[in-house]
């Protein structure tokens, strides 16, 4: 009789075990990020995405040899959140020195949106040249 108890035990406990493998979620396929998705069906992008990338729209407005201000939603803090963006920026854009601070004849914008850009636009007394997208644009100062 304990042959038939162990027998059943077994059975019950593999089947209990394929019940939760055939009940279990399916890990979704995450969706590829659309610049590199776009990147890759237009033959423009080599499959990988460069750091900082979505600072690229900003390089044709700038020379090398001149420093430009990076106006973020709040003035620079090197604790604050969001600091990245300034740091990512920066390391896209060596050679080019950004300043954080509002000194500089030209400025980037990157707010996170266009109520917020016209707000420190106003406080730093730049003026808005070129929008790059909604909070985000080059900036220059009277």
């Amino acid at each position: 009789m304990s042959k038939h108890i162990h027998l059943i035990l077994t059975a019950a406990f593999y089947g209990a075990v394929l019940l939760l493998i055939l009940r279990a979620p399916n890990p979704e396929i995450k969706p590829v990020p659309p610049p590199l998705y776009l990147g890759l069906i237009s033959g423009s992008q080599r499959g990988f995405l460069e750091f900082g990338h979505q600072f690229s729209g900003f390089k044709k407005y700038f020379k090398e040899d001149e420093p430009v201000t990076f106006l973020m939603d709040t003035p620079f803090d090197p604790y604050a959140r969001g600091i990245e963006k300034y740091f990512t920026a920066q390391s896209f854009f060596i050679p080019l020195i950004l300043n954080p601070e509002p000194k500089e004849k030209s400025a980037i914008i990157y707010c996170s949106d266009h109520t917020i850009a016209d707000r420190r636009l106003q406080e730093t007394g730049y003026r808005l040249v070129a929008v790059e997208g909604d909070g985000k644009g080059v900036a220059v100062k009277p």
